[in-house]
């Protein structure tokens, strides 16, 4: 028996999963880790956001659509083989690539103490469910005297002890640095 994905939103109206197109071209990358991620959360929590379009185009949920693409090709079945959308209003197609722009754009930061607020109750959080933005060092470390580096001759050391939880966020960050420093983090 196929597994179903279930729709956990509404928007206003449905379209058929294969009458939407892309627009947005390769303005994003989606990683293999990242559509990975995406549909672990998917089969989850189900489809629970709708996709923005404007005359059958995406303008909002490129990578959900692209991910649904794969769970069907792997035997998933989507009721219907619609999904929820919400019709957006444009001039044109210069005016629908502007919104682009606009919906992924990041205006807000997160930051360590909202975080840790927003995370308190949630002790069963599956981090591998999501994916943040990659953090500001000086957001996500302890007070600065936790942050240490260490000049060697080959190498430059860097000690970073974070608040658990968080480590999680930043190791794609930390991946970058690893090529380039020796590490050593410190959960504290």
């Amino acid at each position: 028996m196929k597994k179903t994905i279930r729709i956990k939103c509404q928007g206003s109206g449905m379209a058929k999963l294969d009458s939407l197109k892309i627009l947005q071209g390769d303005l994003k990358d989606l990683s293999d880790e990242s559509g990975d991620k995406l549909r672990r959360r998917i089969e989850t929590f189900g489809f629970d956001a709708p996709i923005f379009t404007w005359d059958g185009y995406i303008l909002d949920g490129t990578q959900r659509y692209k991910v649904l693409q794969t769970m069907i090709a792997d035997g998933w079945k989507l009721p219907y083989g619609k999904v929820p959308v919400v019709n957006i209003e444009a001039e044109s197609v210069e005016d629908a690539k502007a919104r682009i722009l606009g919906y992924v754009s990041q205006f807000g930061r997160i930051t360590e103490n909202g975080y840790d607020q927003f995370i308190v109750d949630l002790r069963d959080l599956d981090v591998g469910l999501i994916d943040l933005p990659p953090f500001k060092l000086d957001e996500i470390a302890l007070p600065d005297e936790n942050v240490k580096t260490q000049e060697t001759t080959d190498n430059l050391i860097i000690t970073i002890e974070c608040k658990p939880g968080t480590y999680e966020h930043i190791k794609s960050t930390i991946a970058d640095w690893e090529s380039k420093y020796d590490i050593t983090v410190n959960v504290a």
